[in-house]
């Protein structure tokens, strides 16, 4: 098989890690949409101009690629999907959160399984192999039967960030979600990205099909950095991912 040919839609901070990944699997990155292209050129000065594009739509329409990257913000992510699968990309590669409404969400869905396209999105925690020892350890009973999952950050979108540690509950429960109850933190703290997105926080609690229990809390009423606790039942692992420790 020849090296794959890939394209990226959005090429900020997170694109061009996109784009460096790519160049480090020796796969080629022969297009490229942002809707500002100048970002491209100031990064990639001899990249080819008549590859970068303003709107994906003219780089689906024109280019033949085997693999994307969808990496714009959140609430582009389940369209441009949508439409790559239709155009006939079987590799798509989605930053979270893969929607912004359930609707939406199962829009896309049905579009996957109409067309066949395999599609990733990008929890990353399911491919570290810290967690994947760790869900080996859980699976071995070494805190006991699971019980539940305490995830707390301070000022942390639910979108933007608490969206890992909900699909992190998921990966090493190995269940799906019967219940969910929760509130939306109203302090509207500015979004870094812009006045246009909108991604407060909150806090809540999860139910899995299992029994497995969530607990989330990423109120703007603090600052502190982010913390799991796995609970067994006669065990807990706390895992500090920022300063390493387990």
């Amino acid at each position: 098989m020849g090296k794959l040919r890939a394209g990226i839609v959005g090429f900020g901070g997170m694109g061009q890690r996109h784009f460096r990944a790519y160049k480090d699997i020796d796969c080629e990155v022969t297009a490229i949409c942002e809707f500002r292209p100048e970002r491209v050129f100031e990064q990639l000065p001899n990249f080819p101009r008549e590859r970068v594009y303003s709107k994906y739509s003219d780089l689906l329409e024109k280019e033949n690629i085997d693999i994307i990257s969808v990496v714009s913000n959140g609430p582009t992510h389940a369209e441009i999907v949508m439409a790559a699968a239709e155009r006939g990309i079987s590799r798509i590669f989605c930053e979270k959160p893969m929607a912004t409404s359930l609707v939406e969400a199962e829009h896309l869905i049905d579009t996957v399984k109409k067309t066949g396209a395999r599609v990733a999105v990008n929890h990353l925690r399911r491919w570290n192999t810290d967690y994947r020892k760790l869900l080996k350890m859980i699976e071995d009973g070494v805190i006991g039967k699971l019980r539940h999952i305490y995830f707390q950050s301070g000022s942390t979108g639910l979108g933007n960030f608490v969206i890992h540690a909900f699909d992190l509950m998921r990966f090493l429960s190995g269940s799906e979600a019967a219940w969910v109850m929760g509130a939306l933190d109203k302090t509207g703290t500015p979004n870094p990205r812009g006045a246009e997105f909108k991604d407060p926080a909150g806090f809540g609690t999860v139910v899995f099909q299992n029994g497995v229990r969530g607990f989330v809390d990423s109120s703007e009423d603090t600052g502190v950095q982010y913390l799991f606790i796995v609970t067994g039942a006669y065990g807990r692992i706390i895992i500090d991912e920022l300063n390493g420790l387990w």
